[in-house]
């Protein structure tokens, strides 16, 4: 109260003069948080992009240095100006949502970031195996005749997949000694006119070390 409001007799409602303290709060303002639409994709061999739904660009950002991939040598890139995300390599990325202010907070009661994932799976590649004999598999042949295995492999849906394929074959099932006598590794061949003995044998294929094989994968294996 005021001293002249006192020396008037005017009192609070508790009748004392003294000064009153009134406590009130400002709650920060919920926001919602946003989500990555179709996180989950196959590789395609191109770029994909990656929209976000309650994203408000008042009231949060990306924090670009916590985009990461669980994948060396792969990227996953924010572009503010049309808000959305792109990444192009099979990973598993991480992104992360930034308050701008502290006077907000998620609508889940949280101040901190918010992280989310990108999921982009390996293409499984599809096989074809044929032979110059009468059958289609299991393909019987005569020591020291004329005769080839043909491995076809493809990546349905790309145009020109950049995979790298190891072939090699074992006898009798000794797995310790794979052997590529006769293997054309570049045209996926077997000639079996150059293997040395006769037995039974079993042909392997596996993806090597190459780079771009982190893209890739090969059913059961």
């Amino acid at each position: 109260l005021t001293s002249a409001a006192i020396a008037a007799g005017i009192t609070w409602t508790d009748g004392s003069t003294s000064e009153k303290t009134l406590t009130f709060t400002i709650n920060r303002e919920s926001v919602t948080i946003p989500t990555v639409l179709n996180a989950t994709q196959t590789y395609k061999g191109g770029e994909y992009e990656f929209g976000v739904s309650n994203y408000d660009s008042t009231k949060m950002t990306v924090n670009t240095s916590g985009l990461t991939s669980s994948v060396a040598g792969t990227t996953v890139t924010w572009d503010s100006a049309t808000e959305k995300f792109k990444a192009t390599d099979a990973a598993v990325y991480t992104v992360k949502f930034k308050l701008t202010s502290p006077n907000y907070m998620w609508s889940d009661n949280t101040t901190t970031d918010q992280s989310k994932t990108i999921t982009i799976n390996k293409k499984e590649l599809t096989f074809n195996i044929s032979n110059s004999t009468t059958s289609a598999s299991n393909p019987t042949f005569d020591f020291g005749s004329a005769g080839n295995i043909t491995v076809n492999a493809s990546a349905s849906g790309i145009s020109t997949p950049d995979f790298v394929l190891n072939m090699y074959y074992i006898k009798d099932g000794d797995t310790t000694n794979p052997l590529t006598t006769g293997v054309d590794q570049d045209a996926r061949t077997l000639d079996v006119s150059e293997i040395a003995s006769s037995g039974s044998y079993k042909l392997c294929v596996e993806l090597t070390s190459a780079a771009a094989n982190k893209n890739y994968s090969i059913a059961n294996g």
